[in-house]
């Protein structure tokens, strides 16, 4: 909440576009996050070796920035 009135503050735009920047920010970080953490050798995995669903969850990521982004490989 602290951070989207600061956003108000010093840009033009509404409170509630500001607020859902933020809570959409902190949810994309958190999924970030999430998947840094179980990928191997990170905090939650340190088997070396990807299983089947984090290969899927980093294709699906992959599709998704790229969508957003517009590159291509």
């Amino acid at each position: 909440m602290v951070l989207s009135i600061a956003l108000h503050k010093v840009s033009t735009l509404n409170f509630w576009a500001c607020l859902a920047l933020v809570v959409n920010a902190m949810l994309l970080n958190g999924y970030i996050a999430t998947i840094e953490d179980d990928w191997p050798g990170g905090f939650n995995n340190p088997d070396p070796q990807p299983s089947n669903a984090q290969r899927r969850v980093a294709q699906i990521t992959e599709r998704v920035l790229r969508s957003l982004f517009g590159k291509s490989r």
